[in-house]
């Protein structure tokens, strides 16, 4: 994750139960669309599988 990512989700609270559900997902979801994760997220796509072995450089 990149300087970009690491700073926006910092500002981001702790997603907590019921009583922050709503705030955090609105803050959450430009995040997981920035990252181009937001379908894996939601389900409508399927995390793309690793090579065997793989390493951070191709995460």
């Amino acid at each position: 994750m990149d300087d970009t990512n690491s700073s926006a989700i910092s500002g981001i609270p702790a997603l907590v139960g019921l009583e922050n559900f709503f705030a955090w997902r609105e803050a959450i979801e430009p995040v997981f669309i920035g990252i181009r994760a937001f379908d894996i997220v939601r389900g409508v796509e399927t995390q793309p599988t690793l090579p065997p072995n793989a390493t951070s450089t191709d995460v």
